[in-house]
């Protein structure tokens, strides 16, 4: 199934949310978001949208992508102090 999700996030098969984060924009699905973080879950719950746009202020490209990376693979490639930042 993890193939699956990995192979959505490539394709930007069937988006239904944009995020903003360090001056690049990432395409992502709210089911995944949400099953793997109360923080996105609560978002979409409070704000519903058939497509929302995320802007993500204080969070660096390079943080977010590692981020979604990880939620659509289950898969750390590299762990780095940046990359665990995040996950707190």
């Amino acid at each position: 199934m993890c193939r699956g999700f990995h192979s959505l996030q490539k394709d930007e098969k069937m988006v239904d949310v944009t995020i903003a984060a360090g001056g690049k924009i990432f395409k992502a699905h709210k089911l995944v978001l949400s099953v793997c973080s109360p923080y996105f879950q609560q978002i979409f719950l409070e704000n519903p949208s058939s497509h929302p746009i995320l802007l993500m202020a204080d969070v660096e490209s390079n943080h977010m992508a590692g981020l979604l990376d990880f939620m659509y693979s289950g898969q750390v490639s590299q762990i780095s102090r940046t990359f665990l930042y995040v996950l707190k």
